[in-house]
């Protein structure tokens, strides 16, 4: 499946290639990616369609003006938002040899980038899952009195290990999009040491927002899933979350009609967690309590 969405991480990765690959092919001793804040101007009357990029100094003088060793070379990031490539050799002019090549470098890393294809997660053995489930319910059983946050972690860990997921966390709803890191267990925690929202406790319960209404609906007593690769409300709350490739989340209410989420995250060397759903979702409903059998007096 080709990745349709383009990510800050993917921009950021761009940027970084091209340095590298500027600095290697024309020995520049500094390059800059600098975002402006305008579109190219309109290419001057009878100028040909293929024409390229015009290079212009910061501030607007005309090439012919430039320094030797400054090259500038306006193009666009995979966002589509016009930057300015800045190229510095000291001690050494660029040739207009050269200048092509910087122009012909970015357009080939530019059709590399849209052609960019982001590999599916291997498949899940549905036997794990399976395995997973039936664990849980067992143990489940023998936790009849034991706290419901108790009941929820196992179901978490129980899953994460089986399903060789990355982390998880459970959360509690305190508001209209946010919820209180109740719990979470991280199994690897470099694919998870970047990220900017994933919960970690540090003192007080960290809170974690989810503006999606899948999660709504997940909190409502279903379920949502997510892979990095789509593009989707949820993919992008995943994607701020690390290195982490699949999520799949359930909950519900307790007994207490407070709303609870149960969610395991997968980075690139776990399966596809998205095919664990019913499962999990099942299992999280019985952790809070439902179904419950009606009492016979």
């Amino acid at each position: 499946m080709r990745q349709s969405r383009t990510t800050p991480r993917r921009v950021t990765e761009w940027a970084g290639l091209v340095e590298r690959t500027l600095r290697g092919a024309l020995e520049v001793d500094h390059v800059a990616v600098l975002t402006r804040s305008s579109p190219d101007p309109a290419p001057p009357a009878g100028s040909p369609p293929d024409a390229p990029p015009v290079q212009v100094r910061p501030g607007g003088a005309p090439p012919e003006a430039e320094a030797g060793d400054l090259l500038v070379v306006r193009h666009v990031d995979p966002a589509g938002r016009p930057v300015d490539l800045v190229l510095r050799r000291v001690g050494r002019d660029f040739t207009t040899l050269e200048r092509r090549l910087a122009v012909g470098i970015l357009e080939a890393l530019e059709r590399a980038s849209r052609d960019e294809v982001r590999p599916a997660p291997a498949p899940l053995p549905q036997a794990d899952v399976v395995d997973a489930l039936e664990r849980s319910l067992h143990d489940l059983d023998d936790m009849v009195v034991a706290p419901l946050v108790d009941r929820l972690a196992m179901v978490g860990n129980r899953f994460a290990s089986r399903l060789d997921a990355a982390a998880w966390c459970l959360g509690r709803r305190t508001g209209d999009w946010a919820m209180e890191t109740v719990t979470s267990s991280v199994r690897r925690r470099e694919s998870v040491a970047g990220a900017r929202g994933w919960p970690r406790r540090t003192g007080a319960s960290p809170e974690i927002t989810w503006r999606s209404s899948l999660t709504s609906t997940a909190l409502e007593g279903g379920s949502v899933v997510a892979w990095r690769g789509e593009d989707s409300e949820v993919a992008q709350i995943l994607e701020s979350w690390g290195d982490l490739e699949t999520l799949v989340a359930a909950g519900g209410y307790d007994l207490d009609a407070r709303q609870w989420l149960l969610t395991l995250v997968g980075d690139e060397t776990s399966p596809d967690l998205r095919q664990a759903q019913a499962a999990l979702s099942a299992a999280v409903q019985v952790a809070l309590g439902f179904p419950r059998a009606p009492r016979h007096h």
